[in-house]
Protein backbone atom coordinates (compact mmCIF):
# COMPACT_ATOMS: atom_id res chain seq x y z
CA UNK A 1 0.00 0.00 0.00
CA UNK A 2 1.10 3.49 -0.70
CA UNK A 3 0.03 7.01 0.23
CA UNK A 4 -1.39 9.13 -2.44
CA UNK A 5 2.15 12.03 -2.04
CA UNK A 6 4.38 8.20 -2.11
CA UNK A 7 2.26 7.49 -5.69
CA UNK A 8 2.73 11.04 -6.97
CA UNK A 9 6.58 11.45 -6.20
CA UNK A 10 6.68 8.52 -7.73
CA UNK A 11 5.12 9.23 -10.50
CA UNK A 12 7.44 12.48 -10.98
CA UNK A 13 10.80 10.72 -10.02
CA UNK A 14 10.04 7.75 -12.78
CA UNK A 15 7.51 8.83 -15.12
CA UNK A 16 8.24 12.54 -14.97
CA UNK A 17 5.07 13.88 -14.35
CA UNK A 18 3.95 16.80 -12.49
CA UNK A 19 3.34 16.40 -8.58
CA UNK A 20 1.13 19.26 -7.89
CA UNK A 21 -1.14 18.28 -11.09
CA UNK A 22 -0.62 14.40 -9.85
CA UNK A 23 -1.92 15.81 -6.45
CA UNK A 24 -4.61 18.08 -7.82
CA UNK A 25 -5.90 14.93 -10.31
CA UNK A 26 -5.65 12.49 -7.24
CA UNK A 27 -8.28 15.01 -5.45
CA UNK A 28 -10.55 14.74 -8.18
CA UNK A 29 -10.50 11.19 -8.29
CA UNK A 30 -11.31 10.63 -4.18
CA UNK A 31 -14.28 13.48 -4.59
CA UNK A 32 -15.43 11.56 -7.24
CA UNK A 33 -15.15 8.22 -5.44
CA UNK A 34 -12.31 6.29 -7.84
CA UNK A 35 -9.81 6.61 -5.51
CA UNK A 36 -10.40 5.83 -1.27
CA UNK A 37 -10.44 8.75 0.82
CA UNK A 38 -8.45 8.83 4.04
CA UNK A 39 -10.01 8.43 7.29
CA UNK A 40 -9.58 11.26 9.35
CA UNK A 41 -6.00 12.37 10.08
CA UNK A 42 -4.68 9.12 8.25
CA UNK A 43 -3.14 9.14 4.34
CA UNK A 44 -4.93 7.76 1.72
CA UNK A 45 -3.85 4.04 1.32
CA UNK A 46 -3.74 3.25 -2.49
CA UNK A 47 -3.75 -0.55 -3.60
CA UNK A 48 -1.89 -1.32 -7.00
CA UNK A 49 -5.31 -1.14 -8.79
CA UNK A 50 -5.66 2.53 -7.48
CA UNK A 51 -2.00 3.56 -8.59
CA UNK A 52 -3.48 2.02 -11.79
CA UNK A 53 -6.27 4.54 -12.14
CA UNK A 54 -4.22 7.49 -10.60
CA UNK A 55 -1.64 6.81 -13.85
CA UNK A 56 -4.80 6.78 -16.35
CA UNK A 57 -6.13 9.58 -15.34
CA UNK A 58 -2.53 11.42 -15.57
CA UNK A 59 -1.42 10.10 -18.52
CA UNK A 60 -4.36 10.82 -20.59
CA UNK A 61 -3.81 14.25 -20.19
CA UNK A 62 -7.49 15.86 -19.40
CA UNK A 63 -8.65 18.84 -17.97
CA UNK A 64 -9.20 19.06 -14.61
CA UNK A 65 -12.72 18.68 -14.58
CA UNK A 66 -12.16 15.54 -17.08
CA UNK A 67 -9.62 13.50 -14.66
CA UNK A 68 -12.48 11.16 -13.51
CA UNK A 69 -14.26 10.14 -16.69
CA UNK A 70 -10.21 9.76 -18.00
CA UNK A 71 -9.99 7.42 -14.76
CA UNK A 72 -12.92 5.17 -16.17
CA UNK A 73 -11.86 5.36 -19.85
CA UNK A 74 -9.41 2.41 -19.82
CA UNK A 75 -12.56 0.24 -18.40
CA UNK A 76 -14.75 1.13 -21.51
CA UNK A 77 -11.42 0.31 -24.59
CA UNK A 78 -11.98 -3.12 -25.95
CA UNK A 79 -8.81 -4.54 -27.92
CA UNK A 80 -9.45 -3.40 -31.70
CA UNK A 81 -13.03 -1.54 -30.79
CA UNK A 82 -14.29 -5.72 -30.99
CA UNK A 83 -18.17 -5.53 -29.27
CA UNK A 84 -16.82 -8.28 -26.66
CA UNK A 85 -19.47 -10.17 -24.77
CA UNK A 86 -23.10 -10.42 -26.65
CA UNK A 87 -23.33 -13.08 -29.56
CA UNK A 88 -26.52 -12.28 -31.44
CA UNK A 89 -27.55 -16.02 -32.10
CA UNK A 90 -29.78 -16.83 -35.08
CA UNK A 91 -33.20 -16.60 -33.85
CA UNK A 92 -32.39 -13.03 -32.76
CA UNK A 93 -31.30 -14.10 -28.78
CA UNK A 94 -28.90 -12.64 -27.67
CA UNK A 95 -26.22 -14.91 -25.35
CA UNK A 96 -23.55 -13.59 -23.00
CA UNK A 97 -19.98 -14.97 -23.47
CA UNK A 98 -16.64 -13.60 -22.47
CA UNK A 99 -13.60 -14.97 -23.98
CA UNK A 100 -10.74 -15.86 -21.63
CA UNK A 101 -8.00 -16.10 -23.88
CA UNK A 102 -7.73 -12.14 -24.25
CA UNK A 103 -7.68 -8.72 -21.95
CA UNK A 104 -11.83 -7.74 -21.84
CA UNK A 105 -10.44 -3.99 -21.29
CA UNK A 106 -7.79 -1.81 -21.72
CA UNK A 107 -7.98 -1.61 -18.08
CA UNK A 108 -7.89 -5.69 -17.45
CA UNK A 109 -4.71 -5.02 -19.60
CA UNK A 110 -3.05 -2.53 -17.62
CA UNK A 111 -3.87 -4.36 -14.12
CA UNK A 112 -2.03 -7.56 -15.37
CA UNK A 113 0.79 -5.51 -16.90
CA UNK A 114 1.74 -4.22 -13.40
CA UNK A 115 0.95 -7.16 -11.84
CA UNK A 116 4.07 -8.61 -14.13
CA UNK A 117 5.82 -5.78 -12.65
CA UNK A 118 5.79 -6.89 -9.46
CA UNK A 119 6.59 -10.37 -10.52
CA UNK A 120 9.61 -12.55 -11.41
CA UNK A 121 12.80 -10.93 -13.14
CA UNK A 122 11.20 -12.41 -16.28
CA UNK A 123 8.22 -10.53 -16.04
CA UNK A 124 9.55 -7.43 -15.63
CA UNK A 125 12.37 -7.54 -18.04
CA UNK A 126 8.40 -8.33 -20.20
CA UNK A 127 7.00 -5.10 -19.19
CA UNK A 128 10.58 -3.05 -19.51
CA UNK A 129 10.41 -3.46 -22.95
CA UNK A 130 6.49 -2.59 -23.80
CA UNK A 131 5.47 0.83 -24.03
CA UNK A 132 2.13 2.10 -23.04
CA UNK A 133 0.83 4.73 -24.84
CA UNK A 134 -2.65 6.96 -24.00
CA UNK A 135 -4.31 9.37 -26.65
CA UNK A 136 -5.37 12.30 -25.77
CA UNK A 137 -7.55 13.46 -28.45
CA UNK A 138 -9.96 10.33 -28.53
CA UNK A 139 -10.32 7.36 -26.20
CA UNK A 140 -7.11 5.12 -26.89
CA UNK A 141 -4.43 2.96 -25.60
CA UNK A 142 -1.97 1.51 -27.48
CA UNK A 143 0.64 -1.32 -26.05
CA UNK A 144 3.87 -1.57 -27.64
CA UNK A 145 5.51 -4.95 -27.05
CA UNK A 146 8.07 -5.71 -29.09
CA UNK A 147 6.96 -5.81 -32.64
CA UNK A 148 3.26 -6.12 -31.98
CA UNK A 149 0.87 -2.95 -31.04
CA UNK A 150 -2.51 -3.95 -28.96
CA UNK A 151 -4.43 -0.92 -29.60
CA UNK A 152 -7.58 -0.70 -27.40
CA UNK A 153 -10.31 1.46 -28.63
CA UNK A 154 -14.39 2.37 -27.82
CA UNK A 155 -16.34 -0.68 -28.76
CA UNK A 156 -17.52 -0.73 -32.52
CA UNK A 157 -14.36 1.52 -33.55
CA UNK A 158 -11.80 0.97 -35.95
CA UNK A 159 -8.35 0.74 -34.19
CA UNK A 160 -6.69 1.02 -37.52
CA UNK A 161 -8.09 4.50 -38.23
CA UNK A 162 -7.29 6.98 -35.80
CA UNK A 163 -10.27 8.50 -34.35
CA UNK A 164 -10.68 12.10 -35.50
CA UNK A 165 -9.16 14.18 -38.14
CA UNK A 166 -5.92 16.11 -37.75
CA UNK A 167 -2.98 15.61 -35.09
CA UNK A 168 -2.75 12.55 -32.77
CA UNK A 169 -1.45 14.04 -28.87
CA UNK A 170 -0.54 11.66 -26.62
CA UNK A 171 1.55 10.66 -23.42
CA UNK A 172 4.25 7.25 -24.14
CA UNK A 173 5.18 5.40 -20.47
CA UNK A 174 8.40 3.34 -21.20
CA UNK A 175 8.20 0.15 -19.70
CA UNK A 176 11.09 0.31 -17.74
CA UNK A 177 9.97 3.35 -15.75
CA UNK A 178 6.80 1.67 -15.24
CA UNK A 179 8.45 -1.49 -13.07
CA UNK A 180 10.54 1.18 -11.19
CA UNK A 181 7.93 3.08 -10.14
CA UNK A 182 5.65 -0.32 -9.51
CA UNK A 183 8.26 -1.37 -7.69
CA UNK A 184 9.49 1.23 -5.58
CA UNK A 185 5.98 1.74 -3.90
CA UNK A 186 4.77 -1.76 -4.21
CA UNK A 187 7.27 -4.14 -3.58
Amino acid sequence: MATIREATDALQQHLGFDPARSRTISRQLIDNGLLPAGAPGLAQQLSIDDFMTLLCAIAFDPLLRGAPDAARCADALTPGGACLGVDLTMDGETAEYWPTTIPQSARQALDIIAEMALGDRDSQRDVAAMRLEFVANWPEIAIYDGDRIRRFRERGSNAAHWGERGHRRSTTINGSALVDAVRSLFK
